[in-house]
């Protein structure tokens, strides 16, 4: 009898990790409250089609991440009117919903560039904005 009970019990723990569906990309890891600094860069396309910088502001921001509705996304509010969804992988890489990487979760840190294009008729981009991020999740040292 004593020897059913310690595999009884092994099982009963297994199970217990499969059933209550342990996040393996570690999402709750970063949920919480962050401290961001972001750069914003304004670029308006001349005659050429080049992008060129017209002016910059650094905006420094108490934000939060949010669990996303599937198992591997995340919501970053990172300026009092800004928030963008994020893919994340068991590596800490973040993508955007289309596959592409800008960023990378390290311990407590983040850092996350992304652009945002101006169009003209949905056809001619005019002007882009390019965030520059660098978070730091608040309570860590």
């Amino acid at each position: 009898m004593k020897k059913i009970k310690i595999p009884l019990i092994a099982a009963a723990i297994i199970m217990l990790f499969v059933f209550t569906g342990c996040d393996k990309y570690n999402r709750d890891k970063y949920a919480g409250n962050w401290d961001f600094t972001v750069e914003r860069i304004h670029c308006k396309k001349n005659s050429l089609g080049d992008f060129l910088e017209i002016g910059r502001e650094t905006i420094f921001y108490s934000g939060k991440i949010t669990l996303g509705s599937s198992e591997n996304t995340l919501i970053l509010h990172y300026t009092e009117r800004d928030k963008v969804d994020i893919r994340i992988d068991k590596e800490a890489n973040m993508y955007s919903e289309v596959g592409v990487h800008f960023g990378k979760f390290s311990n407590n840190y983040l850092y996350l560039n992304l652009h945002w294009d101006n169009y003209v008729g949905f056809v001619e981009i005019t002007d882009r904005v390019y965030d520059n991020i660098v978070g730091t999740k608040r309570g860590s040292k």
